[in-house]
């Protein structure tokens, strides 16, 4: 039950590192296209980790 409630915390700090490591990135870049779709990939995998945590609890 303790591995349960750590693992989505871990989850939601891999996408928020995920988030900033990527928006360092961009801004070296500057492509919006590309700055466009990582945003939405990563929304998408958040809404893909709440729908599997909803199944799990």
């Amino acid at each position: 039950m303790k591995d349960l409630k750590i693992f989505p915390q871990l989850i939601w700090l891999l996408l928020a590192f995920n988030s900033v490591f990527f928006s360092c990135l961009i801004v070296k870049f500057v492509n919006l296209q590309i700055y466009i779709m990582i945003l939405v990939l990563l929304g998408c995998l958040q809404f893909i980790m709440v729908l599997q945590l909803k199944i799990y609890y």
